[in-house]
């Protein structure tokens, strides 16, 4: 059954051109606009608004420079994703869903940097 969805999915992809080290740079740079949109729509303290607000325009900023000129400026975002983790205990925090946001952001973004950090690895579909 899973041979089947993969062949099938690849058949609606055949000849797109993925490149792994790009998608964790694309995902970082949603995770941090996300961020930097959740300071203003989840109920949060002002320091936990003001540190996500940074953190997400940092996070933003850094994935599209990596993205396009700087590959080495994904660390930055790993920090930031660390940052982002154990600012959840450092800065105050009262209200369930930014905790659970940051924690669930703050661990994606660190993973997300780490993806497929090969420059020249490149996956073609193949057709089926």
């Amino acid at each position: 059954m899973r041979a089947r969805l993969a062949r099938g999915l690849l058949a609606v992809f055949a000849g797109v051109v993925m490149d792994y080290d790009r998608v964790g740079r694309i995902a970082n740079a949603v995770l941090g606009a996300w961020l930097f949109l959740s300071s203003f729509l989840l109920r949060s303290t002002i320091a936990q608004q003001v540190n996500m607000g940074l953190v997400g325009t940092v996070a933003l900023g850094a994935a599209i420079a990596a993205f396009y000129r700087w590959p080495a400026l994904r660390y930055v975002n790993a920090a930031l994703g660390v940052w982002l983790v154990a600012s959840t205990w450092l800065v105050d925090t009262r209200f369930h869903a930014v905790i659970a946001n940051n924690l669930l952001v703050g661990v994606l973004m660190f993973g997300f940097a780490f993806m497929a950090s090969d420059r020249g690895k490149v996956i073609r579909a193949r057709e089926v």
